[in-house]
C-alpha cells in the first residue's frame, strides 16, 4: 500500500475519532487537535500543488482548495476544514484509481510482449532477451508460447491465436511462408520463425506507440473544455471575492459571506468537467486496441461517430480478392475433363488471378494438365496451345471470336454470366466452342451483415471500384449497397468522394490501406482493413482494422457513437452539478464538506460513466 493511501486512511481514522469524542463529551482540545492534525497532514499536498500552479501562473483546483482551507482555519471551522481535506484526498484517490482502470487495455498490450526468445545462432539454441534479437534471427516457438518477433514461418505448422493483436476470433493456421506477429500465441505445433524486423519495429510495438500517442491527443470537445476551464476558473475566483466583500461593504456580517465565498470556490472547481472527455477517450481507444482496432486519437474517435456516409473499395475489401470458379459449362457434348485439362495446360504457365482460380479448381477435381506444345500468349486476352495435334484457343470471348470460334449459339449464356459479374475463360478448338469457365470474386461472408447494420444505423453506403460495371453491379446487388461507381481511375475515386461529401458532409473510406492510400487520406475518416504489418495503412488511415474482419466496422461505429454520448453526458452532468450547488451556495443551503463531496463525487461519477466503454464488445 502506498504512503499516500496509508495517510488517507490514517486521516480518516483521526476524523472519525474526533467526531466520536465530540459526540460523547462535547468540544474538547483532543478533538480540535485531531482536526488540526488532519488539516496539516492532508493539507500540505494541497498547498504544494497550489504553489506549483501559481509559479506557472495557473489557477487550478489546488489553488481553490488552498484558499478554502485557509479560510476555514481563519474563521475557526476546523472540523469542516478537516472534512474538506479528507474528502478532497479521497476524491483524488478514487479518481486516480478509476482513471487507472481506463488504461487497463494499454497495460494488456504491454503484457503481451514476451521478455525472452529461444534463438538458434551458430548451431546452438540460446535464450536471449527480445531486445537482443536481430533481423534474420531464427526463433524457435514451442507449443503454448508467445511469439517473440514479427517474422516468416520457416518450418512447422500450427494454429496461432492472433486475437490479442488483430482481434480475430478464430486461430489462424500457419505454415511455412506465412507471416506471424509478436505477442500472438502459438498452438499445438512447433514453429521456426525468421525475424523480419527488430522488436521495437514489430506490429505490437507500433500498436502500443499509436495507442499512447492517441491517448495524448485531444478531441475538439476536449479542446473546448480546456479553453472553457482556462477562463472559467479566474472568473470564479473573482466572483468569490465579490461575494465575500460586497455584502460586508453593504453592512452584512463578514464571516457568513466569507464562508459562502469559500464554498463557491470549492464547488466551482472544474475538475469533473476537465476530465469528462479524456477519460472517455482513453477508455474507448484502449478497449478498441484490445479488439484489434487502432483509433489514432480523440479527434478520429469523435469523427467516426459523426460519419453519415461510407465508401468502400471492392476487391479485397467487400470481396475476398481471391477469384474462384463458380460455374463450368460444357458446350462440346463430350467429356468436360478433357477440355479442362487442355485449359489447365495453358493456365498452369500463367500467374494471372483467373489462372490461379482455374488451377485450384482442376486440382480439386483431380484433373491433370494435358501435355501441350507450341504455346502462344496474348496479354490480357488468353493464349494458344497445341494438344494432340489440335490447336486450342483459351481466353476471353473476344479472343475466340477473332480466332474463328462460333459463339452465337451460346451468346445468351455468355451474356447471362457476364451480367452476374463473372469473368469468362472460353476454350475453343477450330470453330467449335468446347466449354465455358466462369470465374468470380466472392463477397466476404460478413459483408452483407455489416452493410445492413450501417444502413440500419442511418449511414449511406457506396462502392468505388475500378472493376467492370457488370462485376460491380453484381456485387452491389448481392450486398445491398445504396449505390456504386465502377471503372474508376484513382483520381476519379477522389472526385466521387468529393461529391459524396457534398451530400452527406462527413464521409469515411474503407480500403486495404495500400492501393487505396490516396482515397483514405482524402476522406474525412480513412479506415484501412486487414492492414496488420502494413506501414502504408498505419501511416495513412485514421483507423486501422488489423484483421480481415469486416465485422469490426459495426463495432467501430457503435463504440465511437457511444463514446460521443458518454462525453456529452459527462460534460452536461459536470456543468449541472456546478450550477445546482452554486445556486445552493448563494441561498446559504450548502457547506464546505458537502461542496467537496459534490465536486469529488462528480469527478468519480464521470470517470465511472466513461468506464462503461470498456465493456463495449466487438
Amino acid at each position: 500500500m502506498s504512503s499516500s493511501r496509508w495517510l488517507l486512511w490514517l486521516n480518516g481514522l483521526f476524523l472519525v475519532t474526533a467526531y466520536m469524542i465530540g459526540w460523547l463529551s462535547g468540544p474538547s482540545r483532543a478533538g480540535q487537535l485531531l482536526y488540526l492534525l488532519v488539516m496539516v497532514s492532508g493539507g500540505w499536498p494541497v498547498f504544494a500543488g497550489a504553489c506549483s500552479a501559481l509559479k506557472e501562473r495557473r489557477v487550478d483546483m489546488h489553488v481553490l482548495m488552498a484558499v478554502a482551507l485557509t479560510g476555514a482555519l481563519v474563521i475557526g471551522e476546523w472540523a469542516e476544514g478537516a472534512v474538506l481535506v479528507f474528502l478532497f484526498a479521497l476524491g483524488n484517490w478514487l479518481q486516480l484509481y478509476t482513471t487507472r482502470r481506463t488504461r487497463n487495455s494499454l497495460r494488456e498490450l504491454l503484457d503481451l510482449r514476451p521478455s525472452r526468445a529461444l534463438v538458434r545462432r551458430q548451431g546452438r539454441e540460446v535464450l536471449l532477451p527480445v531486445e537482443q534479437l536481430r533481423v534474420g534471427d531464427t526463433v524457435l516457438v514451442r507449443p503454448g508460447e508467445k511469439i517473440a518477433v514479427d517474422g516468416i514461418v520457416l518450418s512447422g505448422e500450427s494454429d496461432v491465436n492472433q486475437s490479442p493483436v488483430t482481434g480475430e476470433a478464430l486461430p489462424a493456421y500457419k505454415r511455412p511462408g506465412d507471416q506471424v506477429f509478436a505477442g500472438t500465441i502459438n498452438g499445438g505445433g512447433v514453429l521456426t520463425v525468421q525475424a523480419t524486423c527488430l522488436v521495437e519495429d514489430s506490429l505490437l510495438a507500433r500498436m502500443i506507440r499509436l495507442v499512447e500517442q492517441a491517448e495524448r491527443s485531444k478531441a475538439p470537445q476536449q479542446q473546448f473544455v480546456d479553453v472553457f476551464a482556462r477562463y472559467y476558473t479566474p472568473l470564479v475566483v473573482g466572483g468569490a471575492v465579490l461575494l465575500a466583500v460586497v455584502p460586508w461593504l453593504l453592512g452584512q456580517p463578514f464571516v457568513p459571506w466569507l464562508k459562502r465565498a469559500l464554498i463557491l470556490l470549492v464547488i466551482s472547481c472544474p475538475c469533473a468537467l476537465v476530465i469528462s472527455t479524456p477519460v472517455a477517450i482513453v477508455s474507448a481507444i484502449g478497449t478498441a486496441a484490445r479488439h484489434g482496432v487502432l483509433i489514432k486519437g480523440g479527434a478520429v474517435l469523435e469523427m467516426a461517430g459523426q460519419i453519415r456516409a461510407m465508401a468502400f473499395d471492392k476487391t479485397g475489401t467487400l470481396t475476398t480478392g481471391r477469384p474462384r470458379v463458380v460455374q463450368v459449362l460444357d458446350t462440346s457434348g463430350g467429356e468436360t475433363g478433357q477440355w479442362l485439362s487442355v485449359a489447365a495446360a495453358l493456365e498452369s504457365r500463367l500467374t494471372h488471378p483467373l489462372a490461379g482460380a482455374i488451377m485450384q479448381y482442376v486440382r480439386q477435381e483431380g484433373i491433370l494438365p494435358a501435355a501441350g506444345s507450341d504455346y502462344e500468349f496474348y496479354p490480357g486476352r488468353g493464349g494458344r496451345v497445341v494438344v494432340g495435334g489440335l490447336v486450342y484457343y483459351i481466353g476471353s470471348p473476344r479472343l475466340l471470336e477473332e480466332k474463328g470460334v462460333q459463339l452465337k449459339a451460346w451468346q445468351q449464356e455468355i451474356s447471362a454470366l457476364e451480367a452476374r459479374g463473372c469473368s469468362l475463360v472460353l476454350v475453343g478448338c477450330g470453330s467449335e466452342l468446347q466449354g465455358i469457365i466462369a470465374v468470380a470474386d466472392q463477397p466476404r461472408e460478413e459483408a452483407a451483415a455489416m452493410l445492413h447494420y450501417l444502413r440500419r444505423s442511418g449511414m449511406h453506403t457506396m462502392m468505388l471500384t475500378g472493376d467492370h460495371p457488370a462485376a460491380a453491379a453484381a456485387v452491389a446487388g448481392q450486398l445491398g449497397l445504396d449505390e456504386f461507381r465502377a471503372s474508376l481511375l484513382p483520381e476519379e475515386k477522389l472526385q466521387a468522394l468529393a461529391r459524396l461529401r457534398q451530400d452527406y458532409s462527413k464521409v469515411a473510406m474503407l480500403g486495404d490501406g495500400v492501393n487505396d492510400a490516396p482515397a483514405l487520406a482524402a476522406a474525412d475518416l480513412g479506415i484501412a482493413m486487414g492492414a496488420a504489418g502494413s506501414d502504408v495503412a498505419l501511416e495513412t488511415a485514421g483507423v486501422v482494422l488489423l484483421s480481415d474482419d469486416l465485422g469490426k466496422l459495426p463495432y467501430l461505429v457503435n463504440l465511437s457513437r457511444r463514446a460521443g454520448r458518454v462525453i456529452r453526458q459527462n460534460i452536461a452532468f459536470a456543468l449541472l452539478i456546478k450550477l445546482v450547488f452554486i445556486a445552493a451556495t448563494l441561498l446559504g443551503m450548502a457547506n464546505l464538506w458537502l461542496a467537496v463531496l459534490a465536486d469529488s463525487g462528480a469527478a468519480v461519477l464521470v470517470t465511472l460513466n466513461a468506464l462503461r466503454l470498456v465493456r463495449v464488445r466487438a
